[in-house]
C-alpha cells in the first residue's frame, strides 16, 4: 500500500492510502455563504489531486449562476425550492411578498442549538436543522453531480466554540440531508474574496479539509 507524509497530521508520519480510488468531501455550512470542498486520491496518478471548492450550479430567474460560494439562503417560490444566488436574488424583490422565516429562510445558522421554531414555515422548514438540511443536501448533490467517483467520506465544518446542543443540530441537518458517514470537523476562520477566480480557493479547500487531514481514524483508509 502506498504511504504519503501529511504535514498536517503530528500525530502520523505517514498516511497509508489504498489502490483504489478515494474521495472526500468537505462541507463548510455558513451563516451567510456555504461551500463544499473535495480531496480525491487516484492510485493510477501517484499522487492526491490539489483540494479545490467544487464550482456549483445555482439556478436563478436569470438562467444558472455557477460559483464556489453558495449563499445560504433558501426560497418557496412560485411552487419551487430555490437554495442558494437563485433565493439570495429573489430577496432583493420585497414585493414578491417572500415572508422571513415562512417562505424566505437565511442566517440560519443563528438559530442552529436553539429552540426556535418557524410556525409559519410548512412542513420540513420549520428549524434552522431543516433548513440546513435543505442547504447540505443541495451542496452534497452538487458534489456528487460533479463527479461520479462514490465518496467515502463527508465532514460537515462548524466553528470551534460550538456547544452541544448546536454540534447535535448540524448532524440532524446532515442525517436529514441524507449524507452519509458524515463527521463534524473544527472550521477555522478564513476571509474569502467572492470575486476571486476558482483556481484561488484551493486554501479554503484545505482549510476545509483540514479536519480531515489531522484525524488518524479519518485518513487511513483500509
Amino acid at each position: 500500500m502506498t504511504t504519503l507524509p501529511v504535514i498536517f497530521a503530528p500525530l502520523a508520519q505517514e498516511v497509508r492510502l489504498p489502490q483504489r480510488p478515494v474521495r472526500v468531501i468537505g462541507i463548510d455550512l455558513g451563516t451567510t455563504n456555504s461551500t463544499v470542498a473535495e480531496l480525491v486520491w487516484r492510485p493510477e496518478e501517484g499522487t492526491p489531486a490539489p483540494a479545490r471548492c467544487l464550482e456549483v450550479p445555482q439556478p436563478t430567474q436569470e438562467g444558472t449562476y455557477t460559483h464556489v460560494l453558495v449563499p445560504s439562503v433558501v426560497a418557496l417560490y412560485q411552487g419551487k425550492m430555490i437554495v442558494g444566488e437563485g433565493a439570495k436574488r429573489l430577496r432583493a424583490f420585497p414585493e414578491l411578498g417572500l415572508s422571513q422565516n415562512k417562505t424566505l429562510f437565511s442566517e440560519c445558522k443563528n438559530d442552529i442549538g436553539v429552540s426556535r421554531t418557524y410556525h409559519k414555515a410548512p412542513p420540513g422548514f420549520q428549524s434552522a436543522a431543516e433548513v440546513s438540511g435543505v442547504i447540505l443536501k443541495f451542496l452534497a448533490q452538487a458534489a456528487q453531480d460533479d463527479d461520479p467517483l462514490p465518496l467515502d467520506r463527508t465532514v460537515v465544518t462548524v466553528p470551534a466554540s460550538f456547544q452541544a446542543a448546536q454540534r447535535q443540530d448540524t448532524l440532524r441537518a446532515a442525517e436529514l440531508a441524507g449524507v452519509q458517514a458524515m463527521s463534524l470537523g473544527g472550521m477555522l476562520s478564513v476571509k474569502l474574496d467572492p470575486g476571486q477566480n476558482p483556481p484561488r480557493h484551493s486554501q479554503r479547500a484545505m482549510d476545509i479539509l483540514r479536519p480531515i487531514l489531522k484525524s488518524r481514524s479519518v485518513a487511513r483508509f483500509r
